[in-house]
């Protein structure tokens, strides 16, 4: 009797109105089975999912969190979608308005929360170091600044690491280690020379392309304007073909510990392996991290007959050919400014 009122039920064109309402109703249940909205607030948006946590632990800490406020719908949810075992251990974060749907594909797909640190190009490999150690969501594995032990841990056939980390914004994951980040940027920094190198000016002074990354970071400490670095490059490339030193202030600051912002006279006669007054040629190693503007500028610098710059009062250079005109560009810019400061 119950089949016969069933089968009628179903396929009497009488009951067409009551069997679209029961469906819908039923959509509607499952609807709000499945898709309800989780309790997200400051206090709980982010959280962490430790290694080999299973559903039910899960589940709970959810519920203590009070992210949740079913745990038998959220577990239910698990099952219908077949993710009960590919919960992923990680650091989340989850956004206001997000239902259990988007929980769940979140801890079962690893969409970890990125964070994000920038090398900034000019700085050392000291001060990348410490924008490292500074980081909260880095894991640290190295207390203080070795070179020669990250060197080693970083697994690179490299003698010194000063500039090289490519200056850029790296995105990254909690705990991902102080050595990983580094060899991130140092292998981002092997694709950009790489491909520079490919490119370069025919008849340049340079044996390998480090060489070109040691005039690169020169020509980075030296110019605010990146227009102007292409012809800063110039300038010194003649230099070199020349045997002339380069006599760039930056490498003879490079070797002054504790650099008080004045460089003296006295500073510029002291000899050291980076000072480029004391000495011809490039230094042994860059004396900062670079952008590829400064190394584009290296490998491809601007013919000209220029040997001499100096900066003028608007952060830009007056370049100059022979040695009288740069003596009177000098006084104009920089003793004469001297003068009227006393």
């Amino acid at each position: 009797m119950k089949k016969n009122k069933i089968f009628k039920f179903l396929h009497d064109k009488h009951y067409v109105f009551h069997r679209i309402a029961l469906v819908l109703i039923l959509c509607l249940l499952s609807v709000n089975l499945l898709f309800f909205q989780i309790n997200v607030n400051d206090e709980n948006k982010d959280f962490e999912i430790a290694q080999g946590s299973n559903l039910a632990e899960v589940v709970n800490q959810f519920y203590s969190q009070e992210l949740i406020n079913s745990p038998w719908r959220f577990k239910l949810l698990f099952y219908i979608t077949g993710n009960q075992n590919n919960i992923k251990k990680g650091s989340y974060s989850i956004k206001t308005g997000s239902n259990s749907v988007d929980l769940i594909r979140m801890i079962t797909q690893g969409l970890e929360t990125t964070h994000a640190i920038t090398f900034v190009e000019g700085q050392t490999i000291r001060q990348i170091f410490q924008t490292i150690q500074n980081n909260p969501y880095i894991k640290k594995t190295v207390e203080e600044f070795d070179e020669e032990a990250i060197l080693k841990m970083m697994g690179i056939p490299e003698k010194n690491l000063e500039g090289l980390v490519y200056a850029d914004t790296y995105y990254f994951i909690k705990n991902t280690s102080d050595i990983e980040l580094l060899k991130m940027g140092y292998e981002h920094l092997q694709k950009k020379l790489k491909l520079a190198w490919q490119h370069r000016a025919s008849d340049l002074p340079y044996k390998t392309s480090y060489e070109a990354l040691t005039m690169a970071s020169i020509i980075e400490k030296e110019v605010i304007y990146y227009d102007e670095a292409s012809l800063v490059s110039g300038v010194f490339i003649n230099r070199l073909n020349m045997g002339m030193p380069l006599q760039s202030d930056p490498t003879v600051i490079y070797g002054i510990k504790n650099f008080d912002g004045n460089i003296r006279k006295s500073d510029l006669k002291k000899d050291h392996q980076h000072n480029t007054y004391t000495r011809k040629n490039l230094p042994p190693t860059p004396i900062c991290i670079v952008s590829y503007h400064s190394i584009s500028a290296a490998l491809i610098p601007e013919k000209t007959n220029a040997l001499y710059f100096v900066a003028m009062n608007n952060h830009r250079h007056k370049f100059s050919e022979t040695l009288s005109e740069h003596n009177e560009a000098v006084y104009r810019y920089q003793k004469k400014k001297s003068k009227r400061k006393k």
